[in-house]
């Protein structure tokens, strides 16, 4: 049973935690000692959070080594401290190989350490090593996979899994399209839809940069066509994914229709109609979108000005 002070002792470590109040976590702490609380588990854990968050390594590494009785809770809070705030994985797997009872999160925690620190070759191992499995760590090494252009790694991981969701599908067809491979990126898309599988603006704006990529114009309005018979308006996601769709294959009056019926536009979708119609050769169509995107108070950012750039010297505006 918890007394009052280790109820308050608690919530007060953590508040400072929250508020990043240094001092006044020292002087807890240094009441925690006086009171003898301080070797307690809950107490000493509250305490490795707290000097993870100041960033002080040292004084997190000596509570935790202090504390007689550590649970699943005060390793995790360690582990996640060498992984997530002082980025030293050497630290973290010396430590991880100590932790007598490992679950999924301690696991996934390494491995999601190994996939931010770009070393495939060990998120891997220890994924290989893991004894349970579940479909986050799956979609990890997906996404590790993917990032790092191991398409076939990717595809043979994805069939072996148990189970998959839409964050699984889209990592494969994202990969996939990141490689060129349209084809089988439009494959799994079929496929998704023959599990009764919906997929989501992440799934169709990776399917349309590839047809902008491959200048795949007939694929590309057969996805538009796709996205009209299931949506009622566009956003402005899907709108500028198909805008630079048909700017990049040359159809600048489709890609104009679709800037125009977008239910919302924002920076990006105004830059891609801009510099898709500077690419395009078409200066004054691409000047004439930059006043239009003045006058509705939108801010340009760097894509706008260069779109705005090529169409000045397209246009033999530029000495």
């Amino acid at each position: 049973m918890y007394s009052l002070i280790d109820l308050l002792t608690l919530s007060t470590i953590r508040a400072c935690s929250g508020l990043l109040e240094f001092a006044k976590g020292l002087s807890l702490h240094g009441q925690v000692v006086k009171i003898g609380v301080n070797f307690d588990v809950f107490v000493g854990t509250s305490l490795v959070d707290f000097y993870t968050a100041m960033g002080d390594l040292n004084m997190t590494k000596q509570v935790f080594e202090e504390l007689p009785d550590k649970d699943e809770v005060t390793w995790y809070a360690m582990l996640s401290s060498y992984v997530n705030k002082f980025n030293d994985m050497g630290k973290a797997r010396d430590l991880f190989e100590k932790i007598p009872c490992k679950d999924l999160v301690i696991w996934h925690t390494l491995i999601l350490g190994y996939v931010k620190a770009g070393d495939l070759e060990l998120a891997k191992k220890y994924f290989d090593r893991a004894p349970v499995k579940d479909l986050l760590m799956y979609n990890t090494i997906l996404g590790c996979l993917a990032k790092n252009g191991e398409v076939e790694c990717l595809l043979r991981l994805f069939h072996e899994m148990p189970c998959r969701d839409l964050v699984s599908w889209n990592t494969v067809i994202g990969g996939l399209v990141r490689d060129g491979r349209i084809n089988e990126a439009m494959r799994f898309f079929y496929e998704m839809e023959r599990v009764n599988l919906s997929p989501d603006d992440v799934t169709l704006a990776s399917l349309l940069s590839a047809c902008a990529q491959a200048g795949a114009l007939d694929t590309g309005k057969w996805l538009h066509s796709y996205i009209d018979r299931r949506c009622s308006e566009l956003n402005a996601v899907i709108g500028t994914a198909l805008v630079d769709m048909y700017c990049k294959c040359g159809d600048l009056g489709s890609a104009a229709d679709v800037f125009n019926k977008m239910s919302e536009r924002d920076v990006v979708a105004w830059s891609a109609m801009i510099m898709g119609s500077s690419m395009n050769g078409q200066s004054r169509t691409a000047l004439n979108f930059f006043y239009r995107m003045k006058d509705e108070s939108e801010r340009p950012n760097d894509a706008t000005i260069l779109g705005v750039l090529c169409a000045c010297v397209h246009a033999g505006l530029v000495d």
